[in-house]
């Protein structure tokens, strides 16, 4: 029985991604952005090679009272799970969603994110 549960909760994963794809190619980029959300918290989707850009967000949403990653993102206007792939480095956030972040902390971009000097 478990395994038909766990092939009808993939198939109904699988149908769910090719259903929301297709609706976000219809109805734009919102439903774009929350399906990639979805995709990235359930590790089906990987935002392209690796970053050298590093951030402390974690480090400024504690000295901003311990800002939940949730608090973050409804004043950002994304989810929570893309909070926290940016935050472990696994997504590197537009331009205007990095100064969206910066401004929720009241700091310069510089303060938040940082890319290491070339030698």
């Amino acid at each position: 029985m478990v395994g038909v549960l766990a092939l009808t909760m993939l198939e109904y994963d699988y149908f769910w991604i090719a259903s929301a794809l297709y609706v976000s190619f219809v109805a734009g980029t919102l439903v774009g952005s929350v399906v990639q959300d979805r995709l990235l918290s359930q590790g089906l989707l990987t935002m392209g090679k690796p970053t050298r850009v590093t951030n402390r967000i974690r480090a400024l949403r504690f000295a901003a009272g311990e800002m939940t990653q949730a608090e973050l993102a409804d004043r950002v206007g994304v989810t929570r799970q893309t909070v926290i792939a940016i935050e472990q480095g696994r997504y590197s956030p537009s331009l205007e969603m990095a100064f969206q972040i910066a401004r929720a902390f009241g700091v310069p971009l510089d303060d938040v994110f940082q890319y290491p000097e070339v030698s």
